[in-house]
């Protein structure tokens, strides 16, 4: 019995697990990752964790009006992991 639904959104498509979204690749590389953002009044957070190279990122902002804070995110974390 798998835990897992596959869901999709608009140019998204990602596996759910305990709270956690679970990607087969990060921007166009084959780099599967697991992860989560969220966010309350003044904060917002986001969780990556790259499965291949057991590595994760986590980043946290003193701002709350970020939609997709994994947009931001991503020239960070692509600089980081090349």
């Amino acid at each position: 019995m798998s835990s897992y639904s596959t869901v999709k959104e608009p140019q998204l498509e990602f596996k759910m697990g305990w709270g956690w979204f679970v990607f087969e690749q990060f921007n166009q590389s084959k780099r599967p990752w697991a992860g989560h953002n969220g966010a309350i009044k003044g904060f917002s957070s986001l969780l990556c964790h790259f499965i291949q190279e057991e590595t994760t990122v986590i980043m946290l902002w003193n701002r709350d009006s970020f939609d997709r804070p994994d947009l931001v995110a991503r020239p960070v974390i692509t600089t980081a992991l090349d």
